[in-house]
């Protein structure tokens, strides 16, 4: 199996390891290439990756004898070090190109620019590069709390700043990072793809098939921060919308319903979106059911109306307060006017109904 050292490395960072991320014996990981000194640590790439592969990985999730790139991130927590031993290397040891292109990223300007330029042409160059950066964006994350905003803040948005223009050797990282157990790495991987925007979707939905809920959760919320996927949107809403309503985890089919009410703005033709929504209001959960009334209330389509009179009655007919408030506020935000009670707005539907058919 490939093995990507970035993601021991940046488990080291913060300095803990998480379960789940031992290797199984016989692998084929390379012995990694690491900073010895108190300097960030240098990673030095020891297997061609794709981000088909990486992807790959991702997908299948993690486990003891299969680790996408996020769990392999974790698997050397204590100390940089990899149960083959790996060779720790100070920054004199690595190859010259490699030495001036971290010269390069601290002193900036053109000659970072030029650099960043001849690293996107060569993919060994820009892997090392994009594994570095992620160590400096998770050191840099880490020790936040020291100094003045201006200047805790800016190493680490410079980092994910660059990582977000190599793209297409950092998305697979980013993504890999959303699978893993530890939540600020997830955090950063997510927070990342979001800035890198459209290319991200594809990856992010793959996630929704994970097999741990928790990265099916954090999959549906990039979904729902990420901008148009222009002719591709109705096939994201299909892919919300199966989450929504087939996920065995209510807190995942939540999460993926209001995914779906926050993509309402980049989608024109909304007869998809809303009866995704309307089959929400009839999920078991009440809680998923108050997300699909709130987010028909968003959306704006007065053909929801009878969906969310039904659902009404149903808050009613259960006692489930928070959906009857849910659909409450919908209705009010669609028909206006007050709030009502059962009686009032089957009278309300009545009187529509009939000036309806006078209009015709």
């Amino acid at each position: 199996m490939a093995y990507n050292p970035a993601m021991a490395i940046l488990a080291g960072v913060l300095g803990r390891k998480l379960a789940g991320t031992s290797r199984a014996a016989g692998g084929d990981a390379p012995r990694a290439r690491i900073a010895a000194d108190s300097s960030p640590c240098r990673v030095m790439p020891g297997t061609t990756r794709t981000p088909a592969h990486d992807r790959d990985r991702v997908k299948r999730g993690t486990s003891r004898s299969r680790l996408g790139p996020a769990g392999l991130l974790l698997a050397l927590a204590a100390g940089c070090s990899t149960p083959e031993g790996p060779k720790r290397v100070s920054f004199d040891q690595l190859p010259p190109e490699y030495r001036a292109a971290l010269a390069a990223y601290d002193e900036g300007g053109e000659t970072w620019s030029a650099t960043r330029e001849q690293a996107l042409a060569n993919p060994d160059l820009a892997r090392f590069l994009v594994d570095n950066l992620s160590v400096k964006m998770v050191r840099s994350f880490e020790t936040a709390k020291m100094g003045s905003p201006e200047a805790r803040n800016f190493p680490f948005q410079r980092a994910q700043s660059e990582l977000v223009l190599m793209a297409q050797y950092s998305l697979p990282l980013m993504t890999g990072m959303v699978a893993t157990d530890d939540e600020i790495l997830a955090h950063l991987g997510a927070e990342t793809c979001a800035r890198i925007g459209v290319s991200a979707l594809e990856p992010a939905i793959e996630l929704l098939g994970h097999e741990r809920s928790q990265v099916r959760r954090r999959a549906a919320d990039l979904l729902g921060r990420l901008p148009s996927a222009g002719e591709g949107e109705l096939e994201l809403i299909a892919a919300l919308a199966r989450t929504a309503s087939d996920d065995p985890d209510w807190v995942v089919r939540a999460q993926a319903v209001r995914a779906l009410t926050a993509r309402a703005g980049h989608q024109l033709r909304i007869g998809a979106l809303r009866e995704a929504l309307e089959r929400a209001t009839r999920d078991r959960d009440p809680a998923v059911a108050g997300e699909g009334a709130r987010g028909l209330g968003h959306l704006g389509d007065l053909e929801a109306i009878p969906t969310l009179l039904s659902t009404l009655e149903r808050a009613y007919e259960d006692g489930e307060m928070t959906l009857w408030n849910d659909t409450q506020d919908a209705l009010v935000a669609l028909a206006g006017g007050p709030k009502r009670d059962l009686a009032g707005w089957r009278q309300w539907s009545k009187d529509q109904r009939r000036q309806d058919r006078n209009r015709r």
